[in-house]
């Protein structure tokens, strides 16, 4: 059977961190990316994830690529009506787990979580259904030790309680929503078209002592929440 979606974790890996990089000092200093060689090396992989993380970026309308002159990011964000993304809390949110695994190393300067002595980092892909339809796709990520204790079948549609119920302590969260355009992981895992007009959420979850442990990345086609507060 083959993996949901298209493309490698790695990737997708790639492309969450990039994101969070667009919202940050990275973004305001330049508006050019390292080159395809220096995030090789960042990321510890090969240039074949970090180009097809740059392509599904692209696809999102986050950035600019050009053949010759390198990636920049773009210069707007994608714009489109939001008449039709409404807030929808009148039906039980489905979630269904497609990916459940252990990244064994992440490069340190690349975490979007704390680092600890443990280096890895739990990845989970989920598909949220709402009224029958995919509402939304998300990428969750819970750095070690925490993930440790974690139980699979205790998943449902929120990874919050599940640390709660597994002794971690959250204390904070912070989200940031914006326009963005289907890539090709979306296609796949949501029936939409390439292109098509979606809302990204992107939820850092914080212990008690401000250490950065969940992060959670979700694109869909309503503005709800999928990360409770803690």
């Amino acid at each position: 059977m083959s993996e949901p979606g298209t493309g490698h974790v790695d990737a997708r890996y790639v492309r969450d961190i990039v994101e969070l990089w667009s919202l940050g000092e990275q973004e305001g200093a330049s508006s050019r990316l390292p080159s395809e060689d220096v995030l090789t090396k960042l990321f510890a992989t090969n240039r074949g994830v970090v180009r097809e993380a740059l392509t599904l970026l692209a696809q999102a309308g986050r950035v600019d690529r050009r053949r010759g002159v390198g990636t920049s990011w773009a210069p707007a964000a994608p714009v489109f009506d939001t008449s039709s993304h409404t807030e929808d809390r009148g039906s039980e949110l489905i979630s269904e787990i497609l990916k459940w695994t252990v990244l064994d190393t992440v490069p340190p300067r690349t975490q979007m979580l704390t680092p600890t002595e443990d280096p890895t980092c739990l990845f989970v892909e989920v598909r949220n259904w709402r009224r029958g339809r995919v509402a939304a796709v998300g990428s969750l990520y819970v750095r070690g030790p925490e993930h440790r204790s974690l139980v699979r079948d205790s998943f449902r549609s929120d990874l919050v309680p599940v640390l709660a119920a597994a002794g971690v302590t959250l204390a904070s969260s912070e989200t940031v929503i914006r326009a963005v355009l289907a890539d090709s992981v979306d296609r796949s895992l949501m029936s939409v078209a390439l292109g098509a007009p979606l809302i990204r959420t992107d939820t850092v979850v914080s212990n008690a002592s401000g250490e950065h442990v969940f992060s959670a990345h979700s694109r869909g086609h309503d503005a709800y929440r999928m990360v409770s507060d803690v």
